[in-house]
């Protein structure tokens, strides 16, 4: 909070005040951190603001490419899931517009193939 002071006396005031008051009860790593933004110059500061936005710019991107690798890996197996189903369906005699009422991913033209499918293995079985 006081890194967003505007004015470098104050800010240097306020993380003073804090480590003198909190030494006791804040562990190594804040008081190092807050140490080393009071020592740091105005260009220093600045760089590290930076390489901070960098890098939740970067954490945000690998959210957003795994949501989109889990979103893909979904509908791969829910597809695939539908696809078991729909053989098990029709290796059960269950006719095709039985299937195709409850059949939500598939085309009607992917069904009718699964069909074909499922006729072959059954002729040569």
């Amino acid at each position: 909070m006081a890194k967003q002071v505007e004015d470098a006396q104050e800010q240097v005031f306020i993380l003073s005040g804090i480590l003198v008051f909190a030494d006791k009860v804040i562990d190594n790593e804040d008081s190092k951190e807050m140490r080393e933004w009071i020592m740091m110059t105005k260009v220093s500061k600045l760089f590290e603001e930076e390489k901070i936005e960098y890098g939740r710019k970067v954490a945000a991107e690998v959210s957003e490419k795994a949501a989109k690798a889990t979103k893909e890996a979904v509908e791969k197996a829910t597809r695939e899931n539908e696809i078991g189903i729909v053989k098990r369906m029709l290796s059960n005699g269950i006719s095709l517009e039985q299937v195709k009422a409850v059949v939500t991913i598939l085309t009607e033209e992917e069904v009718k193939d699964l069909q074909k499918e499922v006729k072959r293995q059954n002729n040569n079985d």
